[in-house]
């Protein structure tokens, strides 16, 4: 073995052992060698998948009251959010029939026939 090989070694086992110390996880192999290997660090990331899961739910619900209500209906009971409290105006707000929601709403019409 080189000496280059040799101190790579050297620094890639020095390397483990310093993740070692930070956790460790032990697993049994195929042959029964117990070996210990260091814990995986769990990167801090958005939870994308659960903000787009929120945002489609709320799309299916707006177009499911869209439908269900009927346009002239909803648009009526949106008004009278308009004119009450902060609140209400927020949701007033949010639930302004988007364009998603009028494409979804005709989708469903036109599958459902």
């Amino acid at each position: 073995m080189s000496r280059a090989a040799f101190d790579d070694r050297i620094n890639a086992i020095e390397e483990k052992n310093q993740r070692l110390a930070l956790g460790v996880e032990y697993r049994i192999g195929a042959d029964g060698l117990i070996e210990a290997r260091p814990r995986r660090r769990m990167t801090r990331r958005p939870p994308f998948r659960g903000i787009a899961m929120v945002l489609t739910a709320a799309l299916g619900l707006k177009a499911a009251l869209f439908i269900g209500m009927g346009e002239a209906t909803y648009e009526a009971r949106r008004a009278d959010l308009v004119v009450g409290n902060r609140a209400e105006q927020v949701a007033a707000w949010l639930m302004q029939p988007d364009p998603a929601v009028r494409g979804v709403a005709l989708a469903v019409t036109l599958f459902s026939r």
